[in-house]
């Protein structure tokens, strides 16, 4: 089977790895064609109709709308100057139309009679554009990365199965030197998302606020509860100035995926909140796979991948257990043990970028047309 795969080239792409990931698994499963800005001879002027010509593709073919394809910011002018960080598109010298889903060429999916798959990225952003999208185009599978997708499904009754993120596996080992009790990496509140995950873009501050003497995002000194703890906490604010601050007292540093792991693999226990719209993350799985205790808001959006006190340890929104659980949590109890082990079990044999890879060929190969 020949699968089209649609997205931009990821390979030197650094703020996220699962689109690389992804068609990095794909094409040990099937003929994979990676069409889109970076990749050889793709041309930008081609109907959908022309590249399936040009590929030669049939019926029993596939094509597949990856993460990258379909806009991440919100549509029409306002979006503009969010593009300049955008290096890819820089880079390839992409044509882009600000009032349109797809950022690379817009294509009628509905053109190909083969079977057309499409993944649901970043839901909280243009979602009834992107629902809508889908159903005119009459996909046949929806992958989504939010435990949400029930909802999705229903509203345009198109099939939805649940894809969260994964792991790329052969990234770790097992080798732990514990140095930190605790770590968190990156940004500390989320800004520009929608209101109905205020909760989930106050948490993270919450907590920082609860561990540290703080000014604005600068950290002044740990706090009472927390001063026998090793932290490792290596966060910014995404406010221009304050992050220029935080820099230059070395509060921030920038870790490349190799050292992010690293860090992870050092430290106990690593504090893992949800995205925007109950978004799970990748740091959930990779914390799992480096051995150290994913300590997670309590939530129920787990329950379809974790099972709670088995593969994490969590506490309660309102921080009120938070003391307590982390206790717990970097402790050095035979309970603690069996929750790594059974986290890291779970992780490799149920989430990482070559099972969703083998998944996505397998629900392929089960669509069919009457």
């Amino acid at each position: 089977m020949k699968l089209l795969f649609l997205t931009p080239n990821f390979l030197n792409y650094t703020a996220s790895l699962y689109q690389f990931n992804t068609y990095k698994y794909l094409e040990r499963y099937c003929q994979l064609i990676l069409w889109g800005p970076g990749f050889k001879d793709f041309d930008q002027n081609l109907s959908l109709s022309e590249v399936i010509l040009k590929f030669k593709l049939t019926q029993r073919d596939a094509i597949c709308v990856g993460h990258g394809w379909l806009s991440d910011l919100p549509l029409g002018e306002s979006a503009k100057n969010q593009y300049n960080g955008y290096a890819w598109i820089k880079k390839f010298k992409v044509k882009l139309n600000l009032d349109i889903l797809q950022y690379c060429k817009e294509y009628n999916f509905n053109e190909f009679d083969g079977k057309k798959i499409i993944i649901l990225n970043k839901e909280y952003i243009s979602l009834e554009e992107k629902l809508n999208f889908i159903k005119s185009n009459n996909f046949d599978l929806v992958l989504c990365l939010n435990p949400n997708y029930k909802i999705y499904e229903k509203k345009i009754g198109i099939k939805f199965k649940f894809w969260p993120n994964a792991v790329d596996h052969m990234k770790f080992d097992k080798k732990n030197d514990y140095k930190y009790d605790f770590c968190f990496s990156g940004l500390i509140q989320n800004f520009n998302i929608d209101e109905k995950s205020d909760d989930v873009n106050k948490i993270r501050k919450k907590i920082f606020e609860r561990i540290f003497y703080q000014f604005y995002g600068i950290k002044i000194k740990k706090k009472k509860n927390f001063k026998n703890y090793k932290i490792f906490w290596n966060s910014f604010t995404g406010r221009r100035y304050y992050d220029l601050v935080i820099k230059l007292l070395k509060q921030y540093k920038y870790l490349n995926y190799e050292d992010y792991l690293q860090t992870l693999s050092n430290s106990k226990t690593t504090i893992n909140t949800l995205g925007p719209s109950g978004l799970i993350g990748p740091r959930y799985f990779e914390s799992m796979l480096s051995n150290s205790v994913c300590f997670a808001e309590e939530s129920s959006l787990y329950k379809e991948i974790f099972i709670e006190n088995e593969n994490y340890i969590s506490f309660k929104k309102d921080l009120s257990d938070f003391n307590e659980k982390l206790n717990f949590a970097t402790s050095d109890s035979d309970e603690i043990k069996k929750v790594k082990k059974n986290a890291y079990n779970l992780v490799l044999n149920e989430h990482t970028y070559e099972k969703r890879a083998k998944d996505l060929i397998k629900w392929i190969n089960e669509i069919n047309y009457d």
